[in-house]
């Protein structure tokens, strides 16, 4: 229960930078200079992918603190080999927006990762769906 609690915490404080981070990130970006407007949509992305993460909960911590240092580090390398993969591949198609694809793909990918294996070895919902009330 504690762990979900974290976990709707986390969610609850990424959710509304990122409804900020949507409707007034051109503008942000644009503080910067006329030329990082073009970084929106790859900002998006990512930040789609963040905000996932955010929903399957606190899983790299929670493995660490149990235990599963080595786990942690196999998931997040394999992770890290895809997304150097995949950015081989994407970002000749599609520029800055496939790096993006690439990297909220693999952050998302092992984040539900680390959730099989918490749910499977600790027998721990740690998402912010095992919250009853």
């Amino acid at each position: 229960r504690i762990v979900s609690l974290a976990a709707k915490g986390v969610f609850l404080t990424v959710v509304p930078v990122a409804v900020i981070i949507v409707l007034f990130g051109k503008t942000i970006l644009g503080l910067f200079g006329p030329g990082f407007i073009i970084a929106y949509v790859p900002l998006v992305i990512l930040l789609t992918g963040q905000v996932l993460n955010a929903l399957t909960g606190l899983v790299g911590s929670l493995m660490t603190m149990t235990g599963y240092e080595r786990q942690t580090a196999w998931i997040i390398g394999t992770g890290a080999g895809t997304n150097i993969a995949l950015n081989a591949v994407l970002i000749p198609l599609l520029g800055i927006i496939g790096a993006s694809i690439a990297t909220a793909s693999t952050t998302v990918l092992w984040n539900v990762a680390m959730l099989i294996f918490v749910r499977r070895r600790l027998g721990i919902n740690p998402t912010i769906f095992s919250i009853k009330r």
